[in-house]
């Protein structure tokens, strides 16, 4: 679709829509890597947004920045889906290319199931502060069942996902 949005575009003199796009996702990827307090280097996300939208690029190549790329891809460009447990692993097993957080290996492509808790620590030696602790993990696949079903029932109605009917609303021709 991208392509065809592409040609449209530039058959009514708007020229490469490319460079929008490659903006776009490359502010939103480290727009959500800095909630995490993560700063990515751009030329590094760039050049992943790139080849994510089929361009030509040389650039630095980091496999957990292609992860989230393709995340923020997913969920932007195919909203329409269902949101269910397949969906949310796959995400997490892209986020987590080597099935490891920092040094710390974690369970990826599932649920957790480990028996100790799961915790947001401050990092003072003796000083610990637990900010937040996790429901334990035998608790998890029934809370995101909870949550999920309440997501689907939350959601918004969306119209069908049909280009047609995309470019019937923008003015474009869907001929």
């Amino acid at each position: 679709m991208h392509g065809v949005v592409e040609g449209k575009a530039m058959a009514i003199g708007l020229g490469s829509t490319s460079q929008v796009a490659l903006d776009a996702l490359s502010d939103e990827v480290l727009a959500t890597a800095a909630i995490e307090g993560v700063r990515l280097p751009l030329d590094v996300v760039r050049s992943s947004v790139m080849r994510r939208l089929g361009l030509t690029t040389s650039g630095p190549f980091d496999r957990q920045v292609d992860g989230l790329v393709e995340v923020i891809s997913d969920a932007t460009t195919a909203f329409d889906l269902p949101l269910d447990e397949d969906r949310l692993c796959r995400w997490q097993s892209a986020l987590f290319p080597g099935g490891t957080s920092g040094i710390h290996r974690i369970a990826v492509g599932r649920y957790r199931d480990h028996d100790d808790p799961m915790q947001i620590v401050s990092d003072t030696p003796g000083r610990e502060e637990v900010h937040y602790e996790a429901p334990p993990s035998r608790d998890v696949p029934a809370q995101m069942k909870r949550f999920l079903t309440w997501f689907a029932e939350s959601s918004p109605v969306r119209l069908p996902s049909n280009f047609g009917l995309l470019c019937h609303f923008s003015g474009w021709s869907s001929h």
